[in-house]
């Protein structure tokens, strides 16, 4: 007879952040609900290192101390509930990692009374940060599996729920080039020209040093007030056009404090022309993760049910992990792939036949890929249309940044660095182009981060584009959400200006009960 089991899986994304501070610190997953013949309980996840849950597992406390706990958040139901609980971390080849203050976690099982909290798993937060395998892209994934002993009439509707916290942070980078790179001195500090960043002007600087051993070292001082944490990344150019990672990741720094960076590579490798150096320059780029708050607002989501995210379908079993088959290195240049391929003939601007010309800028375009991935540019090109004959297509309706985004989507069938802003000018590019594929990333990245802030951005978008599925996807949200979306700022203002759409929202909550 199979079990009852609920499969609750959290991702927790810039991760790493929250233990660098130096006070309390708690993560609380959003809640998710389990159903049961009489009624509903409701349970949490919460990472912790505060000092009162000593006593829940009583573990020397040297350096910090993380601690994960289960908690049964609901008054109703049966005064106690006995399950089996198994927390694990999930690598990033999707296996699992029982872990627990270095020892192999054991299946618990647990009375939980009402509000009660039961500790699972506690260690040395950067034991955590250190498993870089369980880090990956600074992206900590947690399962918790519950079911029922067979001890109590509890019986479980088998379920599986996906939720993800993401922390409000920002993101930069800025290039900076050393000339003249030879003429380095030791000990001598050496000023970077900061060539170009991801800002419209830069507010950082950059120099390097040579030390006597041959070592290079960056140097960049955190002179803004507005920053509260940050952590930096140092790149090199290679002369094929790649960017080269060449420092450790995880270096933490505050407003008045200094980030310094001993590059992996040292002096003598930088100097090879034919590697490195373009006309005696060295070219570098740092890439900064940042908050501008002490606490930065978090965004949370939760989903039910087998249409969750792929994680949740490719989670392995409970049985023990094999060890992993030894990789071994061979020593032959590796093929290049299609996308690889179309990807140089874009960048490279071989054999363009077309270009898409914004207000700002123009970028040139192959006429065969464009007309494979869109039925719109299929039309503009082979049926009798001026941009048939013509050497340019006019898109005045979108902005540079967002045709840059669309094209290399359309060249690696992959979006980017997607933010909020992003995916909403991306979703109306792709619709106005018929790219599908586009347009349905677009809304799973929408319907993801939805919160009661910015809902009435989906509720209109999915309106005017006709877009029935996401338009029930926002309505069932603002239905279950009303206090929440009809009391704050965005609706009163959204009511004001699309007073039908408001009215005729409003009235589901109503109409569907």
């Amino acid at each position: 007879m199979p079990r009852d089991e609920v499969t609750f899986v959290w991702r927790i994304k810039h991760f790493s952040y929250f233990w660098q501070k130096s006070g309390p610190v708690e993560i609380v997953s959003p809640e998710f609900h389990v159903s049961n013949q009489t009624g509903t309980s409701k349970w949490k996840l919460v990472f912790s290192d505060r000092r009162d849950l000593r006593e829940l597992y009583p573990i020397e406390r040297k350096n910090k101390c993380i601690q994960l706990t289960l908690h049964r958040t609901d008054n109703n139901g049966p005064d106690s509930i006995i399950l089996y609980v198994l927390i694990s971390f999930v690598r990033k080849n999707k296996s699992l990692l029982y872990w627990n203050g270095n020892r192999v976690s054991e299946v618990s099982e647990v009375i939980f009374h009402k509000t009660t909290k039961s500790c699972y798993i506690s260690g040395n937060a950067e034991d955590i940060l250190k498993m870089g395998e369980v880090l990956p892209q600074d992206v900590l994934t947690v399962r918790c599996k519950m079911w029922n002993t067979g001890k109590a009439t509890y019986s479980m509707v088998k379920e599986q729920y996906f939720a993800q916290t993401l922390l409000d942070v920002k993101s930069m980078y800025f290039i900076g080039i050393v000339k003249k790179f030879e003429d380095l001195i030791p000990g001598l500090q050496t000023i970077a020209h900061i060539k170009s960043a991801s800002v419209e002007e830069s507010t950082f600087s950059m120099n390097v040093c040579l030390s006597d051993d041959g070592n290079l070292h960056v140097i960049i001082p955190i002179e803004e007030n507005y920053i509260d944490l940050c952590h930096c990344k140092i790149f090199v150019l290679d002369t094929s056009g790649k960017w080269q990672k060449c420092s450790q990741d995880h270096i933490w720094r505050k407003y008045g404090e200094i980030c310094e960076f001993v590059l992996s590579l040292k002096y003598e490798t930088l100097m090879d022309k034919q590697s490195y150096l373009q006309k005696g320059t060295l070219t570098l780029k740092c890439e900064m993760i940042y908050t501008t708050e002490a606490e930065p607002q978090r965004t949370e989501t939760i989903e039910c049910g087998l249409h969750s995210p792929e994680i949740l379908q490719k989670m392995p079993s409970d049985v023990k992990n094999p060890p992993a088959p030894e990789i071994k290195e061979i020593n032959l240049k590796s093929p290049t792939t299609l996308i690889d391929d179309l990807v140089s003939l874009y960048m490279e601007g071989t054999l363009c036949d077309t270009k898409l010309r914004t207000e700002t800028e123009a970028f040139p375009a192959h006429r065969a890929v464009l007309s494979a991935r869109s039925p719109v540019f299929k039309k503009m090109f082979t049926i009798d249309m001026r941009e048939k004959t013509r050497d340019s297509v006019d898109i005045p309706d979108l902005k540079a940044y967002t045709v840059r985004k669309l094209l290399m989507f359309m060249y690696t069938d992959t979006v980017e660095d997607m933010d909020w802003e992003t995916a909403k000018e991306l979703y109306f590019a792709a619709d106005k182009y018929e790219i599908v594929s586009l347009k349905n990333k677009c809304s799973s990245f929408l319907k993801l981060n939805i919160q009661p802030s910015n809902c009435c951005d989906i509720l209109l978008l999915s309106d005017t584009h006709q877009d029935a599925d996401l338009k029930r996807f926002v309505e069932d949200y603002v239905v279950a959400r009303d206090q929440d979306v009809f009391g704050s700022e965005e609706w009163k203002i959204f009511m004001g200006n699309h007073l039908q759409l408001a009215a005729d929202t409003m009235c589901l909550k109503y109409a569907r009960k």
